[in-house]
């Protein structure tokens, strides 16, 4: 049984890019599953774990909780993947779609990280850092369980916010340049 790292995603482009992706994600079941923009081979290779970590930077598909198109410039999703981000499947649909910018914040609490990427014509902007390090000293889980938890996603929000600053910083610095 896996860890299970909480992403969300936002894209951004032009509509035409978008209502593509859109589509593709969608598939021929009108679900929305990103893992359609780099599908699984058939028949599947000899080291389809290896290949999903590469492709997708994760070992499944993604288990989606909710996906969104605001206007015809933006979508959103967010959902879980296996042990890690899906940083992969992001870096290659920003290779596919120069045109678009892909915004990736993630938290693993299990496996103490938390982060954010910028993905911009195959070039990643990213940060990442610890939850545990900016977790109170004072939370008893046993006496308090449900105010721990509480303890925990306020600085899950709190740190995927910072290091979407930092890295939505290290992008606009690069394309300033």
């Amino acid at each position: 049984m896996p860890n299970w790292c909480d992403n969300s995603v936002t894209i951004t482009g032009d509509p035409d890019t978008l209502e593509e992706i859109w589509n593709i994600a969608l598939g021929e079941d009108e679900v929305f599953q990103p893992m359609n923009w780099d599908p699984f081979p058939e028949p599947p290779p000899s080291d389809g774990m290896s290949w999903t970590e590469r492709h997708w930077g994760t070992k499944w598909p993604m288990t989606v909780a909710g996906a969104f198109r605001q206007n015809d410039e933006l979508i959103e999703f967010y959902g879980e993947t296996a042990w890690g981000p899906c940083d992969s499947l992001l870096m290659g649909l920003s290779l596919k779609y120069p045109n678009v910018t892909v915004r990736l914040q993630y938290a693993e609490f299990s496996m103490d990280f938390v982060g954010a990427a910028v993905f911009s014509s195959g070039e990643t902007f990213s940060s990442e850092g610890s939850i545990v390090d900016y977790m109170p000293d004072d939370l008893d889980w046993e006496e308090d369980p449900d105010g721990a938890f509480e303890s925990q996603l306020d600085v899950e929000y709190e740190q995927k916010e910072a290091h979407a600053a930092a890295a939505e910083a290290a992008f606009l610095s690069a394309s300033e340049t």
